[in-house]
């Protein structure tokens, strides 16, 4: 009769166990990111499209993309995607800087869509069959605001894969820069 002694392979030890996990994890916040960068450009590139085509999107029947559901949609998985992928690297490389700077991207997107309705929402302006606020001068501080507010989200992204990309060249488990 065989010895009930439990034995670690060098394949099953916990370090390798840990390097395993580790490797998944990497691949899901890389994806995440990657996701979320892209909704981030997608959101920035919407905002900045809109007023040049927006007279246009109804010829081709898509209208749609000018109203206030999508751009709150954007504007909520740009936010959703980066939290998600920043809470997993930060799993990986303990810097909270990160969320300092996902949190001013979602600050300029806020502030865009609350300036964006606020003459609307004060009658200064009449609804003219569509949904955007009208540029002042040739310049609108909310189509600014979301702009910059998509960038710095890609930025977060960005500062997320480069730390966790540090964090997998170091050999300690628990890395913090």
């Amino acid at each position: 009769m065989l010895p009930l002694v439990k034995t670690e392979s060098p394949q099953n030890s916990p370090e390798e166990h840990l390097k395993t996990e580790k490797i998944g994890d990497e691949k899901a916040v890389d994806r995440l990111d990657n996701v979320g960068t892209a909704a981030s450009f997608i959101c920035a590139v919407h905002c900045a499209l809109l007023p040049l085509v927006g007279t246009l999107l109804p010829l081709v029947g898509l209208s749609f993309l000018a109203s206030e559901p999508v751009e709150w949609l954007l504007l909520l998985l740009s936010a959703g995607f980066g939290t998600a992928s920043l809470c997993l690297g930060f799993k990986e490389h303990r810097n909270r800087r990160v969320f300092a700077v996902l949190a001013i991207g979602i600050a300029f997107l806020l502030a865009g869509r609350v300036f964006h309705n606020l003459p609307m929402l004060a009658g200064e302006h009449a609804h003219h069959g569509h949904d955007h606020a009208h540029t002042h001068e040739g310049f609108d501080l909310s189509i600014a605001l979301m702009i910059l507010g998509g960038m710095t989200m890609i930025a977060a992204h960005l500062f997320n894969q480069n730390l966790c990309k540090a964090c997998r060249k170091c050999s300690d488990t628990h890395c913090h820069t």
